[in-house]
């Protein structure tokens, strides 16, 4: 009897949620989707409503890719292939992340220009890694002087300045990391010498006693040190991108 009970309870609960209008069910199932895909995919069988609202763009735009690996060394089945696929038409941000940094690092899928405005367009709508990739790309290009080179680095440091407030430059960084070891990275993708920001050989506000010890802010460089230089803050970011990249 309990047992009866309690689905009746289901029931109703599931009817009157279905009664919501559909923009609202779309607002809801996109919240769900994006913290979980499993979960967007098992609310489809749930009715005929669910499923209707569930095929809206909106959600296929934030629905998460966590669990889906950023490189599939294995077939996938026609469903996954699809439903990646729609997230890519919809403008899923973490699709056009994975798109980008595929075309612009990959050896398989090269086409720089086009993987560079696939990571700015994601940068552009709030995609954190995009735009932690695309400031550090904007800072190896950065031309001797003139007013491109200052639009560049007003750009990247738009981006940077975001995600050290925002707390996530490390979680950024190790992500990036993380994606560059399942590629296959093609030779050159950033040419020249090492560039810097600091210009100053001197310059030791970068840097603070840790431990009895001088040592370059690493796993809590995303503190807030308002007698840090930002410029060596950033210079950090940039030889750790430059080591991944294997640039001398």
């Amino acid at each position: 009897m309990g047992g009866s009970r309690l689905m009746k309870r289901v029931a109703r609960h599931r009817t009157s949620i279905e009664c919501l209008p559909k923009d609202l069910l779309v607002d809801i199932f996109a919240k769900v989707a994006s913290h979980s895909s499993t979960d967007l995919f098992n609310l489809k069988f749930c009715s005929k409503t669910f499923l209707d609202a569930s095929q809206d763009n909106y959600i296929y735009q934030q629905v998460s890719l966590q669990k889906f690996p950023f490189i599939h060394w294995l077939p996938i089945t026609h469903h996954q292939s699809s439903f990646l696929d729609r997230c890519k038409e919809c403008g899923n941000l973490e699709s056009l992340f994975r798109q980008g940094m595929l075309q612009f690092f990959s050896h398989i899928q090269f086409d720089q220009a086009q993987g560079f405005l696939t990571l700015q367009k994601a940068a552009r709508e709030g995609h954190e890694e995009a735009m932690y990739v695309v400031a550090l790309i904007l800072l190896c290009g950065l031309e001797e002087d003139g007013l491109e080179r200052q639009r560049k680095l007003s750009q990247a440091l738009q981006y940077l300045r975001f995600l050290r407030m925002s707390k996530c430059v490390v979680r950024c960084r190790t992500r990036f990391q993380s994606c560059l070891r399942e590629m296959w990275l093609h030779n050159g993708v950033i040419v020249g010498g090492n560039k810097f920001l600091c210009d100053s050989t001197t310059c030791e506000k970068g840097w603070r006693i840790k431990r009895g010890r001088w040592e370059l802010l690493d796993d809590e460089d995303d503190e807030n040190d308002v007698n840090m230089c930002e410029y060596c803050r950033w210079d950090y970011e940039l030889k750790f991108f430059y080591g991944r990249l294997n640039v001398h």
